[in-house]
């Protein structure tokens, strides 16, 4: 399910989009930028070891900017045998423990600004919005019995 169409302004910049509406904005990520690194090489081991079992048609994409020139070789390679022996057994020589240690996250802090400035707006926008307290229409019952002792 993607985001409502209408008359809208829509931004495509680095993999997220942005849609205003009425009295309402939308912003969808593609990706998950509140992922570690290793959450993020999980993920896309998962979706390899399902194009091995034929339960997706293509190889995935290796995240761009992820690994070092020697990681991303070696998965290059593998990659490259998965697609000529498609069968599940390849993944017991991906080895992910060896991966690990060489994972970068150059997302970090983009994701932790995304955050906070969507939290920010959050609560700002709660403020806004209780900055006229409810008027009270009942006194609370000690009060009540306070003025029916005068």
């Amino acid at each position: 399910m993607g985001l409502p169409r209408s008359d809208s302004i829509e931004r495509r910049r680095r993999g997220f989009v942005c849609e205003k509406q009425k009295a309402q904005s939308f912003c969808a990520f593609p990706s998950h930028p509140e992922y570690d690194a290793q959450t993020l090489l999980k993920e896309w081991r998962r979706d390899i070891k399902r194009f091995l079992r034929a339960g997706r048609e293509t190889y995935p994409s290796m995240p761009q900017g992820y690994f070092d020139a020697a990681p991303a070789k070696l998965l290059t390679d593998f990659g490259d045998f998965a697609l000529s022996d498609r069968r599940e057994e390849l993944m017991e020589s991906f080895s992910e423990a060896a991966l690990v240690g060489d994972l970068k996250s150059t997302w970090r802090s983009s994701a932790i600004s995304i955050y906070r400035n969507w939290l920010q707006y959050v609560v700002s926008n709660k403020a806004e919005a209780t900055a006229f307290p409810a008027i009270v229409g009942l006194h609370d019952s000690s009060s009540r019995k306070r003025s029916a002792l005068r």
